[in-house]
């Protein structure tokens, strides 16, 4: 009997070993020393999980494959926003993975984190243009650039990274309200 149950929970665990995971590469942007722009970019991959990315106290870690093959281009990309004035690094990585393992390039921008009052209350106002500042970087890298459809670019936030995505297609805020 023993036997028996160990090999029915070996069958049970072996399929979700071997479920391929997105990508994970990392690109940083220091062109402005005050407001530095760290990127995490998920894409679609054929590897297994060798790395969680993301835990934290609110979310749970993912699997993923730290600078995994590419092994597909063009693809459309997502540009995500995420969360409040302190969010952390990858908090948005229940999203954007899932985002990728359906066919797309995803760039999460985590955004420098306000150390004072005043950077937060300005936070609101600049997360727009690290999006826009994102796409740019992104289109424009030698690497990540060719592997990107141009005509197909996409945006998407939750909480503060909802604003500025609604903020950098058109939308504008009521400050009156």
């Amino acid at each position: 009997m023993k036997f028996g149950l160990s090999l029915a929970l070996i069958l049970v665990a072996v399929p979700s070993l071997a479920q391929t995971v997105p990508g994970l590469a990392h690109l940083r942007d220091t062109s402005d020393d005050a407001r530095p722009l760290s990127m995490s970019i998920w894409y679609p991959s054929e590897e297994k999980a060798s790395g969680t990315v993301g835990g934290n106290p609110v979310f749970e870690g993912l699997a993923a494959g730290p600078d995994a093959e590419f092994t597909q281009s063009p693809l459309p990309l997502v540009v995500i926003s995420h969360g409040g004035l302190r969010s952390a690094t990858d908090s948005g990585a229940w999203l954007s993975s899932s985002i990728a393992r359906a066919g797309f390039v995803v760039v999460e921008v985590n955004a420098p984190r306000p150390d004072n009052a005043e950077a937060a209350v300005n936070e609101i106002w600049q997360r727009p243009q690290y999006i826009s500042r994102a796409i740019d970087l992104v289109l424009a890298n030698s690497t990540w650039g060719l592997r990107i459809d141009e005509t197909t670019v996409s945006v998407a936030g939750f909480a503060l990274g909802a604003t500025a995505a609604l903020s950098v297609v058109g939308a504008e805020l009521d400050v009156a309200s």
